[in-house]
């Protein structure tokens, strides 16, 4: 339903994640055609409604220290859209929620079973377990096969999919050496790092560098940067 003149922010905890947002927001632009009246489409992806950095937001301050969104000077908006909130700090979060004026309602986008955020607090899990009736879980994954290897072993990691008391470390081993997986996931146990694995950290090495390399080749390109920085990923502890 239209609501004529609604003030939409949208943001995100880090500029990485912001940019991504306003990403996502766009490449939906198409699929929404003629779903969408001209005032909705314009509330999304009009330039008022460009997806910031909460910081850039609540405009801080020179010093780092303060924002200048505040109780006293509210930020105009009538629906706060934040993604990946699981990156929320307390302080973070406090400052945000003490900025949207009266009536404006917030909307937290992320993954609650996430890592807390590098700063103080774990916000966004503990809202979601205080206040369950208020929150959506989003089912279906468009990232991999549902009920394939990576799905399972995504479950495995926070305690779904196993037998009563099973512990999440117990069963993601447990998947990890089952063959059955070895399709999308190669498991290599590494016992001696300096010798006797060093032809694979050499495979390693190589796939790394091979996966990077558009990257480098596109550094005066910052829109083919930017693609290529999302193709390709090292995750590590």
């Amino acid at each position: 339903r239209s609501c004529p003149g609604m003030r939409v922010r949208l943001a995100a905890p880090s500029a990485k994640a912001a940019a991504r947002m306003k990403q996502s927001i766009m490449q939906s632009k198409d699929a929404l055609e003629g779903i969408l009246d001209d005032q909705t489409k314009a509330m999304f992806f009009g330039g008022e409604a460009d997806a910031l950095t909460v910081d850039k937001l609540l405009e801080k301050s020179r010093d780092f220290a303060n924002y200048k969104r505040n109780e006293e000077n509210a930020l105009e908006a009538d629906w706060g859209i934040v993604d990946e909130a699981s990156m929320l700090s307390l302080p973070m979060a406090t400052s945000l929620i003490k900025a949207l004026p009266d009536g404006c309602r917030l909307t937290l986008v992320g993954d609650f079973n996430q890592l807390p955020s590098v700063d103080l607090g774990h916000v966004f899990a503990d809202l979601c377990a205080a206040f369950p009736s208020v929150v959506s879980t989003l089912k279906t994954s468009n990232r991999f096969e549902p009920g394939g290897s990576v799905d399972r072993l995504a479950k495995a990691m926070i305690g779904e999919g196993g037998a009563a008391g099973a512990k999440p470390a117990d069963m993601v081993m447990g998947l990890l050496r089952d063959k059955q997986i070895s399709r999308d996931v190669t498991w290599h146990p590494l016992t001696d790092v300096s010798h006797e694995n060093s032809a694979l950290w050499e495979e390693f090495d190589k796939c790394v560098l091979a996966g990077f390399k558009p990257l480098l080749d596109s550094t005066k390109d910052q829109r083919a940067a930017v693609e290529a920085i999302g193709a390709f990923c090292v995750l590590s502890a």
